[in-house]
Parts: C-alpha cells; structure tokens; sequence
C-alpha cells in the first residue's frame, strides 16, 4: 500500500471514506489536497491596499482573484471578468492590480478601479 495520509473533515471517517470533498487533507500517489487557512473578499477602492493579516510567521501559498471592470489588467482580454492578480515582490505604481505576500500578512493594492477582490490563502509554505 502505498504512503497515505488522509485527514477528514469533522463528522467522516478517513480510513473508509472516497469522497475527496469530505476532506481537509489527502494524499496518496495519484493527488493531494491542501489545506486552505483563509478566505475572503475585499472591496478596494481607487488607489488603496488592503490587507490580510494570517500571522503564520513565514510567507504562504495565496490566490487573489480581481473582478476587472475595464480590462486594463490584459488588453487582449476583455472586461468583468475574474482574473488572477499577479503575485509582486515589489509594488509596481503602474500596474492596475498586485498582491504580495508577507511573513504576517498579504497586501492587495488597486491602481484601477474601485472593485472586488478575491483572496485565498493555504498552509503551504513558499518557498
């Protein structure tokens, strides 16, 4: 049998259940699920950042999804849809949309318009 760890969520038994959505972590040698800590959304105005204190006390994997109203994110894409904000070491001014994750904290920043943000965040280290 090959190397399993498996933790169901509250009111399922780990060892008999098949149903991946019953658990909080899974894994064997053909997938894993990984365990989310956080989730969320932001309405973020004009010019502003927002922030997501997680104090983890290293950086974690996190997801920020942007609902763009005009586009400007991607030219070739048009707008109101939801749209994966690049993850920035640096907030770069001309960039309509960026996310950056801390050791404590992760910063949303909007340079467009006043709109919804998405974010998810996972125990999983970066690294």
């Amino acid at each position: 049998m090959p190397n399993v760890i498996r933790v169901a969520l509250p009111g399922y038994n780990a060892e008999t259940d098949t149903n991946p959505d019953h658990f909080a972590l899974y894994s064997d040698e053909d997938w894993i699920l990984i365990k989310e800590f956080a989730r969320g959304t932001k309405n973020i105005q004009t010019g502003r950042e927002a922030y997501f204190y997680h104090n983890l006390d290293y950086v974690p994997f996190f997801l920020v999804y942007v609902y763009d109203l005009n586009g400007r994110a991607d030219p070739n894409v048009v707008a109101n849809k939801w749209k994966l904000v690049p993850n920035s070491v640096v907030n770069y001014a001309a960039a309509p949309f960026t996310a950056r994750g801390g050791t404590n904290n992760i910063v949303i920043t909007n340079n467009d318009t006043t709109t919804i943000f998405k974010y998810y965040v996972f125990c999983d280290q970066q690294v």
